[in-house]
């Protein structure tokens, strides 16, 4: 379904939401090197900067997975619930941002101590974007044809974008 890229440049995942895994590719060798089983249809992926944590969506089990990529373990499993899809890390890291689909909340974990804190957000967040040095985050809505402006450590909305058709995906340049 989706994929990112290590820092190394050689090395993707690539979230596989048909079998519950996640697939390691050498890029040169053009082989999957090994498979990680995570939760139930994993789709999002986002990677920490140094590529040792790897944290994918499980959009239908309402789970995070966050996987070591030296070892390949699963160090750990957090439960938002309802149906997730788009992910991102706070510009220092120190926090996963996730989007409940389906119960219409933005949630941000502590990655230190798995402390959830979530705000609403109506109707049906979909994708989001950390915009890194500016304390924003960008969150598409699969229902309505806009664009919200959430500030990064109160998770509330401070402006609205509208847009003239439903955004999907969020790229930053």
């Amino acid at each position: 379904n989706y994929v990112v890229t290590a820092p190394d440049s050689n090395t993707v995942y690539v979230s596989n939401a048909g079998n519950n895994t996640v697939s390691e590719v050498d890029l040169d060798a053009g082989i999957v090197r090994r498979n990680f089983v995570v939760g139930e249809s994993p789709e999002h992926l986002i990677l920490s900067a140094d590529g040792r944590r790897l944290f994918v969506a499980n959009a239908d089990g309402g789970t995070v997975s966050e996987i070591a990529t030296g070892s390949g373990a699963l160090v750990r499993t957090l439960t938002i619930g309802g149906g997730l899809h788009g992910i991102d890390l706070s510009a220092d890291g120190r926090r996963l941002l996730v989007v409940g689909r389906e119960t219409d909340k933005l949630v941000a974990i502590d990655l230190a101590t798995g402390n959830l804190r979530s705000s609403r957000l109506a109707p049906e967040p979909y994708h989001l974007k950390a915009i890194h040095g500016t304390g924003k985050l960008y969150v598409s809505s699969a229902d309505q044809d806009k664009i919200w402006v959430v500030d990064e450590k109160t998770l509330k909305v401070t402006k609205e974008i509208t847009i003239p058709d439903r955004a999907h995906q969020i790229a930053v340049f």
